[in-house]
C-alpha cells in the first residue's frame, strides 16, 4: 500500500497516509516537509479558510465578531409563544406520531414539568416537537411500504 495519496495529478500537494519525517522521500524528486504554520487551518476555527476568502468582500466587523448560537438563546421564548399552545397541540395530542418510538408518558411528564416552571426542558420540547412534525410527515409514507398485500 502506498504511504501517500495524490488527490489530483496536477496538484502540487501529496497527502501522507502515515506519519512521515521531514526529508523522507515521497515520490521521485519529492521529499516530505512540514506544513508552514501560515498554511494550516487553525484549531477550533473551522471557518478560518472561509473568512480568509471573504476578507475582500465582507466588512471586517462581520468576520471578526464572535460566534454565537443560532437559536439557543431564543428557544425558551419560542417554545412558550402563544402560551405554549403549540407544545400542547403537538406533544399532548391523543395519538402522537412520536408514540411509535417514545414513551408517551415520559413526554407528557416533560411537558408538565416545563409548564410547572422547569424552563430547562425548552430545548428538549423543541426537539420533541420537531420529531413529532417529522414523524407525522414521513412515518406514514415509510410505513406504507411495510403493509402486506393479501390477494382475495
Amino acid at each position: 500500500m502506498k504511504t501517500t495519496l495524490r488527490l489530483h495529478p496536477e496538484d502540487g500537494v501529496v497527502v501522507a497516509r502515515t506519519t512521515l519525517m521531514p526529508g523522507a522521500p515521497v515520490e521521485e524528486g519529492i521529499h516530505a516537509d512540514r506544513i508552514p504554520a501560515g498554511h494550516k487551518v487553525r484549531r477550533l476555527k473551522g471557518k478560518h479558510v472561509l473568512r480568509l476568502a471573504a476578507r475582500d468582500h465582507v466588512p471586517p466587523f462581520v468576520l471578526d465578531k464572535r460566534k454565537r448560537g443560532f437559536f439557543n438563546e431564543a428557544v425558551g421564548s419560542w417554545v412558550a409563544a402563544g402560551d405554549g399552545s403549540l407544545v400542547e397541540q403537538l406533544l399532548l395530542d391523543p395519538n402522537p406520531a412520536y408514540a411509535a418510538v417514545l414513551d408517551r408518558e415520559v413526554v407528557e411528564r416533560a411537558v408538565m414539568e416545563w409548564r410547572g416552571g422547569r424552563r430547562s426542558h425548552a430545548n428538549l420540547l423543541l426537539a420533541l416537537m420537531m420529531l413529532e412534525l417529522w414523524l407525522g410527515q414521513y412515518l406514514p409514507r415509510a410505513m406504507a411500504g411495510d403493509r402486506v398485500q393479501v390477494a382475495a
